[in-house]
């Protein structure tokens, strides 16, 4: 991680959402990261996983980030561009 140009980054997509999401965070990070290194950056889409009815689902939505949350670490979002830095540094001045 001292070298942001050089990280990883990976998603996954296709059947994910609240009712599996808790086992498979577990599993894609074994499967992103070697032994012994710092969990890479990585994203989740599960839009269809967030549906009902065809209609986004609030309730789904929440359930997802509080499964999520624990999982969400040692970065922050800048408020000027958007990027990702470590905590505790900075990025756009």
């Amino acid at each position: 991680y001292d070298d942001q140009e050089n990280w990883l980054y990976f998603g996954y997509a296709g059947g994910l959402g609240p009712d599996n999401l808790a086992a498979q965070i577990p599993l894609m990070l074994k499967a992103a990261t070697e032994p012994g290194e710092k969990r890479p950056p990585f994203w989740i889409d599960l839009e269809s996983g967030a549906r009902t009815n065809n209609q986004s689902d609030l309730a789904k939505v929440r359930r997802v980030l509080e499964i999520a949350k624990p999982f969400v670490t040692e970065s922050d979002i800048c408020s000027i561009c958007g990027g990702r830095f470590p905590k505790g540094e900075s990025c756009c001045k």
